[in-house]
């Protein structure tokens, strides 16, 4: 759902800027829906992508943007899913655990924050800790994001 047309409008470009392969093009098209919406954290999330593994310092800033923009403790789960995403692929492994720690913080019942940290106890070989993350979940109180 979309609160107003300049969200629709800021949304289509968003999606545009992350269909292209050139990035300049997709830089031109997030700065359009920037100026319909200063303060809308997808313009973040899709700077964030964009820039990526190629520009990690300011890929984080971006993720960190978009957290102050959010509006809803969904939307703040969302990013940190998302930034955790990022972390785990730049093999910043403890710094995707303190976000996941505190995405859990938002909300514990949400399974795939426990996959996710789970998932990176793995990639640090920390099997017995990936193990235990999952087996203490209750899946009767989980929830899909």
């Amino acid at each position: 759902c979309f609160r107003d047309n300049a969200e629709l409008v800021a949304a289509s470009y968003l999606n545009k800027a992350l269909d292209t392969k050139d990035k300049d093009c997709a830089l031109e098209l997030i700065k359009h829906a920037q100026e319909l919406i200063p303060q809308y954290y997808e313009n973040n999330l899709a700077l964030a992508k964009v820039h990526g593994a190629g520009s990690p310092l300011i890929t984080e800033q971006e993720y960190k943007n978009a957290l102050r923009y959010c509006t809803s403790i969904q939307d703040q789960i969302r990013v940190n899913m998302l930034y955790s995403d990022f972390l785990i692929r730049i093999n910043d492994y403890h710094s995707a655990i303190d976000i996941l720690n505190l995405t859990e913080d938002l909300n514990g019942n949400i399974i795939e924050i426990k996959f996710q940290k789970s998932k990176v106890h793995c990639y640090m070989g920390q099997y017995d800790s990936a193990e235990e993350i999952l087996s203490k979940h209750n899946a009767e109180n989980c929830w899909a994001v």
